[in-house]
């Protein structure tokens, strides 16, 4: 299902500050990070860092070697995390420096985890080729935590039928189209940004660009330097800019 889920030419898929990068061009990145993952088919893997083109190379690679992706809230509190780390049952962690240091804290005294944790910066990078795992459509894709408003945070299963279907929807509207060029704002672990900020628009063959930073003057710039196109939020955003 990973190549049935990106967008195959030249065309730039990603900008931010530091990088460009092409749709090709992230294909490899993801067949190259793959091939440094030990993963068994369907088994879970966290994602969890800072919204970054990093971030959705590790959701492909995870695809590509047929595991099941768990974002994880990156503002989660120390008990939220690990009920969340524990409750997943990951066999492996993606995360960052600053991740790191949070899952460290929130494991209990000086155990050790039960999962393997991986750095994705520095960025591991490989020649080798990968073993590619195929995913049937209906199998898990995503496991995605709800905010726990009454109770603890629960884990929604969602399939790459699940995926498709939505995909599909918003081709048939003309919401997005390929010339577009998306902003790329709120955290990765909700499905409206990671559906309309990364999948689609990398299914479409659409841009996502990242802002420096969340702030007034950052957004505007980002809406000049890359000319965007569309930007997908919720009312209180919106709300803001007004």
């Amino acid at each position: 299902m990973f190549k049935d889920l990106i967008h195959d030419s030249d065309k730039i898929a990603i900008r931010s500050r530091n990088q460009s990068i092409s749709f090709r061009d992230l294909v490899r990145q993801v067949e190259s990070l793959a091939s440094t993952l030990n993963i068994d088919p369907g088994a879970h893997v966290a994602l969890f860092a800072d919204n970054s083109p990093n971030w959705i190379v590790c959701l492909y690679a995870v695809w590509y070697r047929g595991g099941v992706v768990v974002p994880i809230d990156y503002s989660a509190e120390p008990e939220d995390l690990a009920y969340m780390l524990q409750d997943s049952d990951p066999q492996m962690v993606l995360t960052d420096s600053n991740g790191l240091l949070k899952i460290q804290e929130c494991l209990p005294g000086d155990s050790q985890p039960s999962f393997e944790l991986i750095r994705i910066d520095p960025f591991p990078v490989s020649e080798s080729s990968a073993v590619k795992h195929g995913s049937r459509e209906s199998d898990t894709a995503l496991i995605l935590y709800t905010s726990g408003t009454t109770g603890k945070p629960k884990g929604v299963m969602l399939s790459f039928d699940n995926i498709c279907f939505n995909i599909n929807a918003v081709i048939q509207t003309e919401m997005l189209v390929a010339e577009d060029r998306i902003l790329a704002l709120f955290p990765f672990h909700h499905i409206v940004p990671l559906q309309g900020h990364i999948l689609c628009p990398l299914f479409i063959g659409a841009t996502v660009c990242f802002a420096d930073e969340l702030s007034a003057e950052s957004i505007l710039h980002s809406f000049k330097e890359y000319q965007i196109t569309v930007l997908n939020g919720v009312p209180l955003l919106y709300e803001r800019f007004h």
